[in-house]
C-alpha cells in the first residue's frame, strides 16, 4: 500500500479544507519561486526524468509533449489548455481534484505555463460539472488575492488563468474539438498537421494536458524526477 507521505494528492476525500490555507499546510505553493528559478530547461528535464505520461488516457511523455513548444515565437503567445473535460463513463479523478486540491492544479497550470513560455492558461470544463466549476473559480480568486498569480505576483512570471466552463459535447474531450470550442466555434475535431504545439488556440502554439497530469507537475519538482518515478 502506498505510504501517505508518498501520496500527491492528499485530500480526494474531502476530509479537510481545499482551500489556500489548508492547501498550504498540506504543502501546496512551497517553494514555488525556486521551482521557476531553476529555468525553462530544468523543469522540462525533471519532468521528463519522472517519467510522467498524460492521464487522459493516450499515455503520451509528458516532457517530451512540453519540449514540441517552439522556443521563440515573437508574433504569437503561447497558450496551455487544461482539458477538464471529463466524460468518459464512471471516470471522476478529475473532478475530485478539482473539488478537493484545486490550489494543486492551480500551482501546476503556473510551472508548466513557465516551462512552455505560456503567460496565459485556459482550463476547459465539462458542461455538466457546476460545482467543480465553482470550486476552481474559488481557489483561482484566493490565488490571484494572494499574489500567487497574476501579472505582477510573487513568482515573477506574469501568468492569468481562465476557467471556461463548456456546454457538455462528448466530443470536447478531444484536444483539437476542445480548441474549437474554446474559440467560441463548433466543437468538432481538427485535422492534423498542424498540430496545436504550432497551431493550437487561436492559431497560436498550444499545449493541450489532462487535470490530474498538470496537478502532478509541483510535488515532481519538488520530490525531484528520481521519486517520481
Amino acid at each position: 500500500m502506498l505510504a501517505d507521505r508518498d501520496r500527491i494528492f492528499t485530500n480526494l476525500y474531502g476530509f479537510h479544507s481545499p482551500w489556500l490555507e489548508g492547501a498550504r499546510k498540506r504543502g501546496a505553493w512551497d517553494g514555488t519561486k525556486q521551482i521557476l528559478q531553476l529555468g525553462v530547461d530544468a523543469i522540462v528535464a525533471e519532468v521528463k526524468k519522472s517519467g510522467l505520461r498524460g492521464r487522459g488516457g493516450a499515455g503520451f511523455p509528458t516532457g517530451l509533449k512540453w519540449s514540441f513548444m517552439p522556443k521563440e515565437v515573437k508574433d504569437r503567445p503561447h497558450y496551455l489548455v487544461v482539458n477538464a473535460d471529463e466524460s468518459e463513463p464512471g471516470t471522476c479523478k478529475d473532478r475530485d481534484i478539482m473539488r478537493h486540491d484545486p490550489h494543486l492544479l492551480i500551482e501546476g497550470c503556473l510551472i508548466a505555463s513557465f516551462a512552455m513560455r505560456a503567460h496565459a492558461c485556459y482550463v476547459y470544463i465539462r458542461g455538466e460539472f457546476i460545482r467543480e466549476r465553482e470550486a476552481l473559480q474559488r481557489a483561482v480568486d484566493e490565488a490571484y488575492a494572494a499574489n500567487l498569480i497574476g501579472q505582477d505576483n510573487i513568482h515573477g512570471w506574469p501568468f492569468d488563468l481562465y476557467v471556461h466552463h463548456g456546454a457538455g459535447a462528448y466530443i470536447c474531450g478531444e484536444e483539437t474539438a476542445l480548441l474549437e470550442s474554446l474559440e467560441g466555434k463548433k466543437g468538432l475535431p481538427r485535422l492534423k498537421p498542424p498540430f496545436p504545439a504550432n497551431a493550437g488556440v487561436y492559431g497560436c502554439p498550444t499545449t493541450v494536458n489532462n487535470v490530474e497530469t498538470i496537478a502532478m507537475v509541483p510535488d515532481i519538482m519538488r520530490r525531484g524526477g528520481d521519486w517520481f518515478a
